[in-house]
């Protein structure tokens, strides 16, 4: 299919102070155009939007959310440790256990309970300052056969305030840390922090 039309080319120069007159000339221009114009295709709008949407989620995502508690009042804060590059080096938990171990960290002054799947797993008044490494304030647990998501439930009788969330199973690690004003925050991670 041939598309037949006229193009007008001019051209007008100033040269070193001297004025040469405008050209203009005419010419017949012949354009061999496709039988059919097609639009882009719908899949090939749809593999850039889906190639823009992900990019643009894995961007945003970020390690911590606040997720709301399944029977305590409030939120609670919840981090998910990815190995890095720079963390190959350091001791990783043991993937093949079927289980989790949680560990109080930070500043504690407090009476504590912890339950897993409704049963009492841990029960001590935690008096830890906040320099403090050590790894005596822990309890570790096997997740039940029939269980397909345990659910985690501490609570400070001190502060009067809890979090109940459910556990993910492919962190067998677990990190709580409780402010003074009664917000928590659980870790969970794979890395092995305090040796």
């Amino acid at each position: 299919m041939e598309l037949p039309f006229r193009i007008k080319f001019s051209l007008s120069r100033k040269l070193s102070g001297y004025d040469f007159p405008a050209i203009s000339k005419w010419h017949n221009v012949r354009c061999i155009a496709p039988a059919k114009l097609e639009p882009k295709s719908k899949t090939s709008r749809m593999k850039k939007f889906i190639v823009v949407f992900l990019l643009c989620f894995f961007i945003s995502c970020k390690t911590e959310k606040s997720i709301s508690n399944i029977s305590c009042d409030g939120k609670v804060s919840v981090q998910y440790d990815r190995i890095k590059p720079e963390d190959r080096n350091k001791p990783k938990a043991n993937k093949n256990i079927n289980g989790c171990t949680v560990y109080f960290i930070n500043e504690y002054d407090n009476q504590i309970e912890a339950y897993v799947d409704g049963k009492l797993k841990f029960e001590k008044y935690l008096k830890i300052s906040d320099s403090s490494d050590s790894l005596e304030n822990y309890f570790a647990f096997g997740y039940a056969e029939n269980t397909e998501i345990p659910i985690l439930k501490i609570k400070s009788k001190s502060q009067n305030t809890c979090f109940d969330i459910q556990i993910e199973k492919k962190y067998k690690l677990i990190y709580v840390f409780l402010s003074r004003n009664g917000k928590w925050t659980v870790r969970f991670s794979n890395i092995i922090y305090l040796i």
